[in-house]
């Protein structure tokens, strides 16, 4: 008994944080038992210490998370709680919101979806959670109670003692406003990629339609480039002016104006009228919601760029009144520069715009800037051990990974090198392999011949119908219910049911 308290203790302290299955902890316990030097308890005895740990352990956590809640918090859990029937979607006001609408995720991207979701944030930001609790909880362990709350219903939480209700809502609330940041944030991220991708695809359409109505532009080019090539030493005036007059000349010259760079030029054209019409008071209301933070001091000027914008959205003149407040450097990227600062130094408000929020959008992605409050876009030294720069080399060592930065860098360089090459070599001789014109170019995968039926599978099949015949499964699970109609205990995740009983 002496050594059985010891174990839970034992448990309770190092095990059962990370909140693993019952076998797990089953299998750890021979840690305790090796450094005790104690005889392992049977397996029987062992479980049901795990057990009465693991009751103990959930009592000891809710009990210390309740302890922290404040009585604001408990009203505002209440009010989630309470009345949270019927199918009414109505959360335009805060109040109005119930935990059968925190549950939902964001349907479309559309204005009125955004504004219910910042709605939802809110309320939970109103709940005043003690977050200093959860940063240093297992992850594992808060997702273990989050799916508990998604998967019952309001009355069945309701049913709990307090500890346990207003802990595990507590968790629920605080995982999922990360969540709810994570879905906008990849949201924003989506919105500012589409603006270029159809920008794209429209110019594109263009192009083709024009070239498949207009054939004098490329024949001009055409003609061109074969009498310059056919007569090197020719005189411009003799040789191409009387094919292809100066004004014409004159005209391309301008279309393919900016080194080179008149497709780039012409999306960003695009995107600058797709941004102001379609996407641009989403987008902004997006980034109200969000704290940006960096942990690199060279993006603290794009910080400052979404400020600027931010307090500075409601201005409806094309150029920024005082160009010499705007952030520009280290802000714009040089392919953008052009077309923000005009030739007398204004800048234009939408292309800024547009320009930083790409950056944003890039620096978001790999994390150099990150968002206060998400999980996913989170503070990037939260995905390293703490004590990650002291032990550097052991970490290093576990994954297998050289501490040079090129050494890594060439091992996957020459790795894609080696698979490309394979492949490059393999497709023209591979019969399941085609490559196919259609829509620019696609790769169509004939389905490999069937591997060998497995040595155990047919003794396997007849070993099932000795035991049970030719009865499905299903049809012993339907004789079941209706002898005892244990169907009447399942419940609905979601807001209304829409098969009736009789049917189901």
């Amino acid at each position: 008994l002496t050594d059985s308290k010891k174990l839970i203790s034992w448990l309770i302290e190092n095990i059962l944080i990370d909140a693993p299955t019952i076998p797990q902890v089953c299998e750890r316990a021979s840690q305790f038992f090796r450094e005790n030097k104690l005889e392992s308890f049977t397996q029987r005895e062992l479980e049901r210490y795990v057990r009465s740990a693991a009751q103990q352990f959930e009592k000891q956590f809710f009990e210390n998370i309740y302890s922290k809640l404040s009585a604001r918090t408990i009203d505002i859990i209440d009010c989630m709680l309470i009345n949270d029937t019927g199918n009414d979607e109505d959360i335009s006001e805060t109040l109005n919101i119930k935990l059968r609408h925190l549950k939902k995720d964001i349907p479309a991207a559309r204005l009125k979806n955004v504004s219910a979701e910042i709605n939802k944030i809110d309320r939970i930001t109103q709940a005043e959670l003690p977050c200093t609790i959860f940063e240093n909880l297992s992850r594992k362990l808060m997702q273990k109670y989050y799916l508990r709350i998604m998967a019952e219903l309001p009355s069945n939480i309701v049913d709990h003692d307090p500890e346990t209700r207003y802990s595990t809502m507590a968790i629920f609330c605080y995982i999922r406003s990360q969540i709810l940041l994570d879905n906008l944030a990849e949201m924003l991220i989506q919105l500012i990629h589409k603006i270029k991708t159809k920008a794209e695809a429209v110019l594109t359409k263009e192009i083709l339609a024009e070239v498949k109505c207009i054939n004098g532009k490329f024949d001009i080019l055409y003609t061109l480039s074969n009498t310059a090539a056919t007569k090197p030493n020719g005189v411009i005036g003799q040789e191409i002016y009387p094919l292809v007059s100066q004004e014409t000349l004159q005209n391309l010259s301008t279309e393919l104006r900016n080194k080179g760079k008149w497709y780039q030029t012409k999306v960003k054209i695009k995107m600058r009228s797709l941004y102001s019409h379609a996407h641009r008071k989403m987008i902004l209301t997006l980034l109200d919601v969000f704290d940006f933070r960096t942990n690199q001091p060279e993006f603290n000027e794009l910080l400052n760029a979404i400020i600027f914008i931010k307090e500075h959205k409601d201005i409806h003149d094309k150029y920024y009144p005082n160009a010499s407040l705007v952030p520009i450097n280290e802000v714009v990227p040089t392919e953008w520069l052009s077309m923000v600062k005009d030739e007398n130094n204004k800048i234009d408000r939408l292309n800024y715009e547009v320009s930083v929020l790409e950056e944003l959008r890039k620096q978001l992605r790999c994390k150099s800037i990150w968002i206060e409050g998400a999980y996913r876009y989170r503070n990037p030294d939260e995905d390293t051990p703490k004590d990650f720069n002291d032990k550097r080399n052991h970490y290093y060592k576990m994954l297998n990974l050289s501490l040079k930065p090129d050494d890594f860098i060439n091992s996957l360089k020459t790795s894609l090198d080696q698979h490309l090459r394979e492949l490059n070599e393999n497709i023209p001789t591979n019969d399941k392999v085609k490559i196919l014109d259609k829509d620019g170019g696609r790769i169509k995968l004939s389905p490999s011949e069937p591997q060998a039926e497995p040595v155990n599978l047919k003794s396997l099949h007849q070993e099932i119908n000795r035991r049970w015949s030719t009865i499905n499964l299903i049809d012993i699970l339907k004789e079941a219910d209706l002898r005892i109609n244990f169907s009447e205990q399942f419940h609905t995740v979601g807001s209304r049911e829409k098969i009736n009983k009789a049917e189901l």
